[in-house]
């Protein structure tokens, strides 16, 4: 069975789906010797240097062009679907040109596909850049997602913005997963400054901003004790604006801007935290939160992150998107005594290791292969619109 993979990235400047994807599609393959994978992308600035980590995926990124400006445009999706002639074609993401490449190799062999949007159909999503997704949903992002054989759902919420919108496919539940590092690398603690770690596309969703007048706030009644270090890339612009609102509020001495950080690096940022903390407007499923609770982090999120297990496992501390929210969330943890602060981080660190290693996840995507190969029946992961 051969499996073709479109994304926009193949590279580690994809964020979190560089690392959902790579190792999920890895992990599909384990042991798997009739599966062949492999997965295409738009070419960025890392893609070649990459590559070699998807293996034994084959991995193979593209030039673009650069108009329209942001859709990816390029006759190669189409020409790759051609040459490889997949059984199972999974796309990853949504409002790129090869949705549309996607949907095209289907109208013309009649094989199935599977789309994955990764909580790009959640509501704050969809209305971000509206006039624009409107344009792309009327010319063929609806007519692609209206046409998938089925759709993946990294959570409950996600399933129910994918029945809002109508959509009445078969809907796969299957979330993100991580690799738990080892124990003996969680007892090399980094003691420094208390830390507390943010670790994302720097992006307007993720809600640095908020967090950035929450932390002022903090800094100003703990004496500036604590530092809050942003690990991430983004747009020039934006990063630059976030760079400037930490000027500003005259935040430089506790708020470090470290730039994207990978391998032992960022290893290194997670060993040297005593919290985690994600303000986001909005998420699928995000691997931050899993890779910090692998840890043994306490973490601050959103209920936008979508994962409601962690309030229900006392593995984190919940709060709102807004400045007050975050506020209160910073001084509950920094009043929390060291012992709390293990007992909530080894919390996460069971859930991880219970319900989002990758060896689980990845048996449900290998089904869902199976099934739309005519080679099994519908997995249990499967639901369909009653």
């Amino acid at each position: 069975m051969k499996i073709t993979c479109l994304t926009e990235s193949i590279s580690q400047l994809g964020g979190g789906l560089f690392d959902a994807e790579r190792r999920i599609q890895q992990s599909v393959m384990c042991g798997a010797d009739d599966l062949q994978i492999d997965v295409l992308g738009i070419r960025d600035a890392r893609s070649e240097n990459d590559q070699h980590q998807w293996a034994p995926v084959k991995a193979k990124s593209i030039v673009t062009s650069k108009f329209p400006p942001g859709l990816g445009y390029s006759n190669g999706f189409q020409q790759h679907l051609s040459v490889h002639n997949p059984d199972v074609v999974y796309s990853i993401g949504l409002w790129k040109y090869f949705s549309k490449s996607c949907l095209n190799w289907h109208r013309k062999t009649g094989r199935p596909y599977v789309v994955a949007p990764h909580g790009m159909l959640d509501p704050w999503a969809i209305r971000n850049h509206r006039i624009r997704k409107n344009i792309l949903m009327t010319i063929y992002q609806r007519s692609h997602l209206e046409n998938a054989a089925c759709i993946r759902a990294l959570n409950l919420a996600e399933l129910e913005a994918i029945r809002r919108l109508n959509l009445d496919n078969p809907v796969c539940l299957i979330p993100n997963g991580v690799d738990l590092p080892e124990q003996k690398v969680l007892e090399n603690r980094i003691d420094n400054r208390p830390t507390i770690l943010f670790l994302g596309r720097l992006h307007p969703k993720k809600g640095v901003e908020v967090l950035f007048d929450a932390w002022k706030q903090f800094t100003n009644e703990n004496n500036g004790d604590h530092l809050l270090k942003v690990v991430g890339w983004g747009d020039e612009g934006y990063v630059a604006k976030l760079k400037e609102k930490v000027k500003s509020a005259g935040l430089e001495n506790s708020v470090e801007m470290a730039g994207p950080l990978f391998g032992e690096q960022k290893r290194d940022a997670f060993l040297g935290a005593a919290g985690f903390i994600l303000p986001s407007f909005s998420e699928g499923m995000p691997m931050t939160i899993l890779e910090a609770w692998s840890y043994e982090l306490p973490v601050i999120m959103t209920p936008h992150c979508n994962i409601p297990e962690g309030s229900a496992n006392s593995a984190c501390i919940e709060c709102q998107a807004d400045v007050e929210s975050v506020f209160d969330a910073l001084n509950q943890l920094a009043r929390m005594s060291p012992a709390e602060r293990t007992v909530m981080g080894r919390n996460g660190r069971c859930l991880v290791q219970d319900q989002f290693t990758w060896d689980a996840v990845s048996d449900k995507l290998k089904a869902v292969y199976r099934w739309l190969s005519k080679q099994s029946e519908q997995p249990e992961c499967v639901v369909t619109q009653s």
